[in-house]
Parts: C-alpha cells; sequence; structure tokens
C-alpha cells in the first residue's frame, strides 16, 4: 500500500476464517526505504594556490569518504558537504586525484579534483587568483563583495548553510577591481554560512558569520 511509511514496523496477520485452529500466523515487518548516494558535481578544476573547495552529498544513508593523495585531503563536514583542502601546484604540470564517497548498501561515488599547473593562464585562474575581501565578517545585516583585480567573465554567486542548503544564488556578468556587491542576510539566522564564487572552471570559498 501506498500510506505505508519508511522505517516503520508493521504487523502481518493471516488466519482462516472457518476454523482459527487450522491456521494462525502473525510477524512483524519494516518497510527499509531504498539507500541513496549521489555526490555532485562529478569533478572540479581548481587554481594552483592552495585553497579548499566542496561537494555536495546526496544521501539517506551513512557515509564516509577515502582518498590517496599527497595534497589534498578529503573531510565530511557534514551529512550533505564533503570539503576538499588542497596545497599549492609549484609545478607546471596539472595533477589529479580521485575521492571515493561510500555507504552500505550502495555502489561508491568517485569524484575528481583536477589542479591546474604554474604554466596554465585562463579565466579560472583570474577568479582563483584574485584576492576577494568579504566585509564586514562577523555581519549582523549586510555584507559587501569586492575584488582586487578585474574578472570579465560570469560568476555564479552562491551562499551555503552549515548545513549544505543552497540558499542564495545570483549570477553576475562580470566583477570589477572598483565594483562593491551588496548581499542582505538580516533574515538569516546567527551561524556559519559559506559564500561562494565560482564559474566552470574555478571556485572560491568564504565563511560569513552571521550575528
Amino acid at each position: 500500500p501506498s500510506d505505508l511509511a519508511y522505517d516503520t514496523d508493521y504487523r502481518i496477520a493471516v488466519a482462516s476464517t472457518s476454523n482459527s485452529s487450522l491456521y494462525d500466523y502473525s510477524d512483524y515487518f519494516t518497510i527499509m526505504e531504498q539507500p541513496i548516494l549521489i555526490v555532485t558535481p562529478p569533478s572540479q578544476t581548481v587554481g594552483s594556490p592552495s585553497d579548499a573547495t566542496i561537494f555536495t552529498v546526496t544521501s539517506n544513508i551513512d557515509w564516509t569518504v577515502s582518498e590517496i593523495s599527497d595534497w589534498l585531503t578529503a573531510i565530511k563536514t557534514n551529512a550533505t558537504t564533503l570539503t576538499v583542502e588542497y596545497e599549492e601546484n609549484t609545478e607546471e604540470d596539472s595533477r589529479s586525484a580521485e575521492i571515493t564517497v561510500s555507504g552500505n548498501g550502495v555502489s561508491p561515488q568517485t569524484v575528481t579534483v583536477e589542479q591546474v599547473g604554474t604554466n596554465v593562464i585562463g579565466i579560472g585562474d583570474v577568479l582563483e587568483n584574485s584576492i576577494i575581501v568579504v566585509f564586514p565578517n562577523p555581519v549582523s545585516e549586510k555584507f559587501y563583495i569586492k575584488t582586487d583585480s578585474d574578472i570579465n567573465y560570469d560568476i555564479q554567486i552562491s551562499i551555503i548553510s552549515n548545513a549544505g542548503k543552497l540558499l542564495y544564488s545570483d549570477k553576475i556578468d562580470e566583477l570589477l577591481a572598483n565594483d562593491i556587491i551588496e548581499i542582505d542576510i538580516s533574515n538569516y539566522a546567527p551561524g556559519v554560512y559559506f559564500l561562494q564564487l565560482h564559474n566552470t572552471e574555478s571556485i572560491k570559498i568564504k565563511k560569513i558569520i552571521k550575528q
């Protein structure tokens, strides 16, 4: 029946309608929800300087993360967020690492982080190498974003809660050195939030403290 709930105990009983002594059976059962595990995006390209990036995990089971790399560390931040911290790549060539997310009853999910080398110059590096300033921080109502260099391409601005929920999303055509972007979070509850500025090649993350 469609009205039965997951993870709930039910009792089934079968009995003879003519003579209960001939057949009478009962037992308990539990309807288990099918386990799911999805990690997005499947891959990310980051710049050569040391920094951090995040992946979003959608799952109804407990999951673990593992990686074999000497230049990055994958951390389970909470039930929906996988944080990857990586060191500076001082070599000219790019490098990549695989991260595996696993859980009982599901196939392991593998995502990839590729870090460009020092000889790669592209739009991702412009964002990655820019100094992004967020002020005031901590913030009670509005905060502002500015950069030290011109970023002449689309940038997606997002705010993620500490639980991994997307709360704000906007796209700007460019971010110039003289520009100041204002964002109002006066209706947000006090706590920790993550500001993301990203494009298809790179991502910048800043922690915001809401008072």
